[in-house]
């Protein structure tokens, strides 16, 4: 299923890298837990973040639900060391796919 979606988004994106977080990356997760994605592109630059998430959701069509969130490498790069969000995703995400 992630590889399907991976392969969708390479369709429409240049994918640099894509992240598995939360409870299925710490394998907290169960049967039914949501698939949680961080999607790295630099063809996400001057996009704003609704049709990000309308481009990145769209193409979900699973029967398990799923999160993913779009940057660009420098947005992801600059919130690092941030203690919120994208700091967790950098300090516990596991890369599944680097480039196209």
């Amino acid at each position: 299923m992630i590889q399907d979606y991976i392969q969708r988004l390479q369709g429409r994106l240049n994918v640099d890298q894509v992240l598995l977080f939360g409870s299925r990356a710490s394998g907290d997760g169960l049967h039914q837990s949501d698939v949680d994605l961080a999607v790295i592109s630099r063809d996400f630059q001057g996009m704003p973040w609704p049709r990000r998430l309308e481009l990145l959701w769209g193409l979900w069509d699973y029967n398990v639900p799923g999160e993913c969130f779009g940057y660009t490498p420098e947005e992801f790069d600059a919130r690092q060391g941030e203690l919120g969000f994208v700091g967790e995703i950098h300090r516990h995400g596991i890369p599944i796919s680097t480039g196209a």
